[in-house]
């Protein structure tokens, strides 16, 4: 097993850029890893060698861990539930990236209010969420179908969840859903998406939490940031998860109060491994740096911001919704690390937007 002071110098190597081996000799439960990280800041493999059935392996040392294929060249993205000036709605959008144009697709199956989604296999998921004032909270799931332009029945989550996370992990083979508000109150518990059905999942939030942001830093790391806690306080707090150790490390406080009582913040993956948060109200924006652990201010949004949908296209983070108006489209430039307003998107106010990326044959015609 993995000791911690070795992750430790591990992560400093690989912060030079240098691809390198590791391996480890624990006798007949030796292995080896090669570790490539590339501009993208990914792991190309995770090899170990065949170990005997008594040797202690966790989970992820028995896959291929593989950089994410991610349809960089496609503007498009879709969007459901969330939109409407009371939230709950239906309508799905097909949104161009780079000209702000859209269409409407098949409206979603229900009119839902703080969803969860993610994308998987190149389809958008989206599960969960808050049907009506009265805190009817729902588990169903469905998927877009790009053959037949419909929304699909999928299974449920093992727990109706309200305002949860989703996160991928193993660069999109698995999909983690944590925390939220469930029909017994909030939660810490989470649930894996294996692609046919829903799991416990073995990590449980180190306090109930919900709409918080939770990320994969890399194969051992997942960071943890913000949301509400159980008194419906805004935490500026964050903790790193240990996958190997499976055990939370909590960080320094955010360097600045982000949250305000009924708004979210929301994060996302750069290409250089940072995670950048913002939303809560606020135009304030932070990036985590992974290698030292910290937070630090970056250029605020020009408006302020509650529970946008991040997304990148290219090398640039784009926020749909939840911004100013709530119908723009705002764009960080990578490389003038400046923001810029897109313009409107429709006559449609967006806010908690579920959706994702989509391949460019979603596109069905030439109406973007």
């Amino acid at each position: 097993m993995f000791q911690r002071g070795v992750l430790g110098l591990l992560y400093q190597l690989l912060s030079v850029g240098a691809n390198l081996i590791y391996s480890e000799d624990l006798g007949p439960c030796s292995y080896s890893y090669e570790f490539q990280r590339n501009g993208s800041h990914c792991w190309t493999e995770i090899i170990p060698k065949d170990p005997p059935d008594d040797c202690q392996i966790v989970p992820w040392k028995s896959e291929l861990y593989k950089c994410s294929r991610e349809e960089t060249q496609s503007p498009f993205v879709l969007t459901t539930t969330g939109h409407g000036d009371w939230f709950y709605d239906d309508h799905s959008l097909l949104i161009h990236l780079g000209t702000t144009c859209f269409k409407e697709m098949t409206p979603y199956p229900m009119k839902v209010f703080g969803a969860a989604s993610f994308s998987w296999a190149s389809q958008v998921f989206v599960c969960g969420g808050r049907l009506d004032l009265m805190w009817n909270i729902i588990g169903q799931c469905f998927h877009f179908a790009e053959s037949s332009a419909k929304w699909i029945s999928r299974a449920s989550l093992l727990l109706p969840r309200f305002l949860s996370e989703s996160t991928s992990l193993n660069n999109g083979t698995n999909t983690l859903i944590s925390g939220g508000y469930t029909p017994q109150g909030f939660t810490r518990s989470s649930e894996v998406w294996d692609g046919t059905s829903w799991n416990w999942g073995e990590l449980a939030l180190p306090i109930p939490l919900y709409g918080h942001c939770l990320v994969e830093l890399d194969p051992f790391r997942l960071l943890l940031s913000g949301g509400f806690t159980i008194d419906s306080k805004p935490s500026q707090q964050s903790w790193i998860y240990d996958r190997v150790g499976k055990i939370w490390k909590s960080l320094e406080p955010w360097p600045i109060v982000l949250n305000r009582v009924g708004t979210a913040s929301k994060c996302i993956k750069m290409l250089d491994g940072k995670i950048l948060l913002l939303g809560g109200g606020t135009t304030t924006a932070l990036m985590f740096e992974p290698h030292t652990e910290q937070w630090f201010q970056m250029q605020p949004v020009p408006v302020e911001c509650d529970a946008p949908l991040m997304v990148r296209y290219q090398k640039d983070v784009h926020l749909i919704g939840g911004c100013g108006d709530m119908r723009s489209i705002y764009r960080l430039d990578h490389s003038t690390n400046q923001w810029l307003d897109m313009g409107p998107v429709s006559e449609f106010r967006m806010n908690n937007l579920a959706g994702a990326r989509v391949p460019q044959t979603f596109q069905h015609d030439s109406s973007c």
